[in-house]
């Protein structure tokens, strides 16, 4: 996930926990859900004293980066979405997050 200020040309590139290349030694017996990573970009959002932004997310963040203009449409001005994985028929958001986060299996 990237954002920044619209017309200022700032870009803050992210790193979602969990997916191939995580720093993270191990990750929470529950998987990472939803509702942590949503909390932990509008946390990084505040820190950041980003206010509105204009969103680009790639792969499992497009699919977080949808949740974000859901949950919180004030925080997005503008959004794209990048190589959105797709969902099994039958699935559903949360077995997606949970499957993804825990180095199962993609849904």
């Amino acid at each position: 996930m990237a954002w920044g200020h619209p017309g200022a040309g700032s870009t803050v590139p992210g790193d979602l926990p969990g997916p191939a290349g995580c720093r993270l030694d191990r990750p929470p017996a529950t998987g990472y859900t939803r509702d942590q990573l949503l909390a932990d970009v509008v946390a990084l959002l505040d820190a950041l004293e980003l206010d509105r932004v204009c969103l680009v997310a790639h792969d499992w963040g497009a699919l977080l980066g949808y949740e974000l203009c859901l949950s919180a449409p004030d925080r997005v001005r503008k959004y794209v979405s990048l190589a959105v994985p797709p969902r099994s028929s039958g699935s559903t958001h949360g077995s997606c997050w949970r499957s993804h986060g825990t180095g199962g299996s993609n849904p």
